[in-house]
Parts: C-alpha cells; structure tokens; sequence
C-alpha cells in the first residue's frame, strides 16, 4: 500500500512540475525510461537560460545515492543543472519557498520551482539541517571598508566574533538568518544573493568517466579519446556515451541486449534528451551505426 501511495504521489508531482515548465519553458519532455526501474532524469527541460535535468521523488530522504550521482553527471554532460523536485524529506513536508542542499544538488518544491521560474528570488538555503542566506563576499567587504567599519567593529554590531566576519567576507563560511538580518540592517540588502536552483554542477573530472558495459562501448569510448573528447558514460540514462570536445557534444545510444522493443523505446527516450540538448544522437545497434539525429 505504501508503495502505491509512493507511486501516486510521484505521478502528481511528476504533473505538477512538468505543467510548471510547459507555462514558462521552451520545450519539455517526460522521459519514460529506466533501468531495473532506477532512472536519474525524469523531465529534461529547455529554458532561456539554459536546459534543466530534473529528478522527482515523493521522500527525498529515500533518494537513491546512484539516481543523484548519475544526475549530476548527465547535467554535468550536457552544461545542464541538476534539480530534485520532492514534497517531503523524511516524512516532513518541505517548505515554500526554501531551497534545499542534498547530496551536493538542490532541492525544492513543485510549487517553488513554479516561483522561480514566474520570477520570484529565493534566499533561504537548508543545508545540513540548517538554515542559511548567501552572502556576496565581495560587496559584503566593500560595503563595510565604505562605512570606515574595521572587522571587530562589524562583528561587535553584529554579535559575532571577528574571525566570523573575515570568514564570511571570504566565503568560507555560511551565514545564519539571524546573523544575515543583523548584517542586512548595517550593510544593506545588496549584501545578500538569491539561491540560483538552475546553476551548472561543477563536477571533478575523476569518477566522470564510468567504466563501459560492453565491448562495443569500451571501443566507442576509446574511439572518442582519441579524437580528443572528454567520454561520461551514463547507466542510468537512455544515453548510454556522451563526448564532449570545445563546443561540440555527441550522443550515444548502444544495444545491450536482443530486446528489440525495448531498445527502439530507449532510443525514442535518448532523442528526447539530444533535442532538448541540441546535439547530435548516434545510436549503435549490432556493431553498427544503426540511426543519427543531427
């Protein structure tokens, strides 16, 4: 029964978010495709600033550590940013208008998402079970040299210590609400930033590169190194192998088993994630180049 009702909820935000992106985005695609079902995207999204890869769970307590990994790396693949959608965490209904940090991506409400992408700014980021504002450093900085302020001086106004107030001003250290609106009411409100949920992950180039599954993609990888390619390989996408090299992405679909249904079903999923991305689309089939999207 649980799991139905998982199931269920899933499906609404599923609705919710994917009706959220359709008013304001370019174009929007549900992508139906998973692997033992274990999925890393379910809705890819074009926007004006750049493409989104979302991942929609009812608890994101229950997050798959894998899902998020393969997310970050898809995006990551794709100069795309990373999003869970959810309404809870751990049972706990997520609030409105905060944006959560989990696992290294962030994470929001339907409804919050619909916000941001209406306009709206949001300041507020729980990370770790805390609640925080983002401080510009820089203009944090400026800001109280322009007011002749020494950093004990910021501090004693503000009831931090000094070592806090150079951290700050160095973006070393986070900021809670209290201490933000103390800071707010000396500096100003220039000194705080909205939480940017569409931001690209910066992924470290080790553990990007998984290693192949098949023969045939050891030899497509290694093919694309040697043209000087940066090679992701994705398992838990329809995208099999994407190479990046300067301003040029391709896209790779391989067979893996005999399942011809299946594979025409990950390759109408694959196309899905290449349009949104604009890149080319090769799909392999029997050792051979069995279809390309340009």
């Amino acid at each position: 029964m649980q799991c139905v009702k998982m199931s269920s909820k899933v499906d609404e935000l599923l609705e919710e978010t994917y009706e959220a992106l359709k008013e304001f985005s370019r174009r929007v695609e549900v992508i139906d495709y998973s692997i033992r079902g274990k999925k890393a995207i379910d809705i890819a999204s074009s926007l004006k600033r750049g493409n989104i890869f979302i991942k929609i769970t009812a608890d994101a307590y229950y997050l798959d550590k894998d899902d998020i990994s393969e997310l970050i790396k898809s995006s990551a693949a794709y100069s795309s940013a990373p999003l869970v959608v959810s309404s809870r965490i751990r049972g706990r209904e997520i609030e409105d208008d905060v944006v959560y940090e989990r696992g290294g991506i962030y994470l929001v409400k339907a409804y919050t998402l619909k916000s941001v992408l209406s306009g709206k700014e949001v300041f507020i980021l729980n990370t770790c079970g805390s609640y925080i504002i983002k401080i510009n450093a820089e203009k944090m900085k400026a800001l109280r040299e322009e007011l002749g302020l020494s950093l004990g001086e910021l501090a004693d106004r503000v009831g931090v210590s000094r070592k806090a107030v150079y951290e700050y001003e160095r973006g070393n250290m986070h900021v809670s609400i209290d201490t933000a609106l103390k800071l707010i009411e000396v500096l100003g409100e220039e000194i705080i930033e909205p939480i940017d949920i569409f931001k690209e992950p910066s992924v470290m180039s080790e553990g990007i590169e998984a290693p192949p599954d098949v023969k045939l993609e050891e030899k497509i990888m290694s093919d694309l190194r040697r043209m000087n390619f940066r090679v992701i390989h994705l398992k838990r996408t329809p995208v099999d192998i994407v190479g990046r090299r300067y301003d040029e992405t391709v896209s790779f679909v391989v067979k893996h088993t005999s399942s011809s249904g299946n594979f025409n079903q990950k390759v109408e999923e694959a196309r899905k994630i290449a349009s949104i991305a604009r890149t080319e689309l090769i799909v392999v089939k029997n050792g051979e180049v069995a279809g390309f999207t340009p």
